[in-house]
């Protein structure tokens, strides 16, 4: 009887509101959780997508962005991404590629691509757009352009289960982390280099077969290779510290800039301020002389690179007015189609233009001989 109650009381429970509320509650996390799978790479109904890329959608729009915006720590990323390009493409035989940055990407066919919705690639053009977004972290900006440019050459942009683009992804890991084992060695010359042996002996290997316990063999190695574990941001690329140096390096140049203009017994300086006076004033150069240049000196300097700058007009003036005048007479000589006072309304208006200059040049000189008799 005892069986006969359980069975009965299931199947009062089973047709109640609260069984139905568990049952599509159920139904709706297996859902989600099937979608998680299906991103993560662990359903084989879809390829892997990274669980970042598919956070974002292509607009349908390509919008390239000025490097120049970013923060002063991504805009390091991007420069680090440049160099990795060019390190790829001189070691591993991969394609010239431009690395560019984009707002947002235009929709593609890269069906079965991890980061289909990170970069976009223009044939044509061979420039590799990459989301801004990317640039937030070296390791992941790395991995993009190293996954893109693997694609680039073998020409497929769409599998990432193709094993001619495995082939060379893999080769470009392999590359980039070479370079980060070298990159963490010291360029300094190690305590073995004065035992005085051969260039022919390994100095390192040499000191690591006299360790005689692990110990002593660490010790060596630690003067090579930089085995401390640090986060970069912390140190000299974060934010607050790529500000300080940005802040450190203009008040360098601004110093700079004040110390050639200062020193008065340093060739730079004087041809600096001789060349900034003679461009905010409108004269040729050499007109300013800077060792014995004064106020009332350099007053007289500038008037007379005016007088000659008005002086040269006047010449080409007159050297237009005659080439104007044997152009009239040539073509009254050939019965040209511009009649007589067409010509001689352009006469006119030059002599107009010599007469006006000729007033300046006169204004210019009772100026100046106000100004000579004040200084007097």
């Amino acid at each position: 009887s005892s069986g006969i109650n359980a069975e009965y009381g299931e199947r009062m429970f089973h047709g109640t509101d609260l069984f139905k509320q568990l049952c599509s509650i159920e139904e709706m996390l297996g859902v989600k959780a099937a979608n998680v799978l299906k991103v993560s790479g662990d359903s084989k109904s879809r390829p892997y997508l990274d669980i970042r890329d598919a956070q974002w959608a292509n607009s349908g729009t390509l919008k390239p962005m000025d490097a120049t915006k970013l923060s002063p720590s991504n805009f390091v990323v991007y420069r680090f991404g440049l160099f990795l390009s060019r390190l790829l493409k001189s070691r591993c035989g991969f394609p010239s590629v431009t690395v560019l940055l984009a707002d947002s990407l235009p929709h593609n066919t890269y069906r079965n691509n991890a980061y289909r919705h990170s970069y976009y690639y223009k044939v044509d053009e061979q420039v590799l757009f990459v989301r801004k977004e990317r640039t937030d972290s070296v390791g992941e900006f790395c991995i993009v352009v190293a996954h893109a440019l693997a694609h680039i050459h073998t020409e497929d942009m769409r599998d990432d289960h193709s094993p001619f683009f495995l082939r060379h992804f893999y080769r470009a890991l392999r590359l980039i982390c070479t370079d980060m084992f070298f990159g963490r060695t010291s360029q300094q010359t190690g305590p073995a280099a004065n035992l005085g042996l051969g260039d022919d002996v390994n100095t390192w290997e040499y000191c690591l077969s006299l360790g005689r316990s692990n110990s002593e063999k660490c010790d060596v190695l630690g003067s090579l290779v930089n085995l401390r574990v640090t986060e970069p941001t912390s140190l000299n690329f974060s934010p607050h510290e790529m500000v300080n140096r940005l802040e450190q390096i203009k008040d360098s140049n601004v110093i700079h800039d004040l110390r050639s203009m200062t020193l008065e017994d340093t060739a730079p300086s004087s041809n600096y301020l001789q060349r900034r006076i003679e461009q905010l004033n409108g004269l040729y150069e050499g007109t300013v002389d800077y060792k014995t240049t004064r106020k009332a000196a350099t007053y007289d300097s500038i008037m007379r690179g005016e007088k000659e700058r008005l002086g040269c007009q006047l010449d080409d003036l007159s050297l237009r007015t005659l080439e104007n005048a044997k152009r009239a007479r040539q073509l009254t000589l050939d019965k040209a189609i511009l009649s007589f006072d067409v010509q001689e309304s352009r006469m006119e208006s030059l002599f107009g233009e010599r007469d006006e200059i000729t007033s300046r040049i006169d204004a210019l000189d009772t100026e100046l001989q106000k100004k000579q008799q004040k200084n007097e």
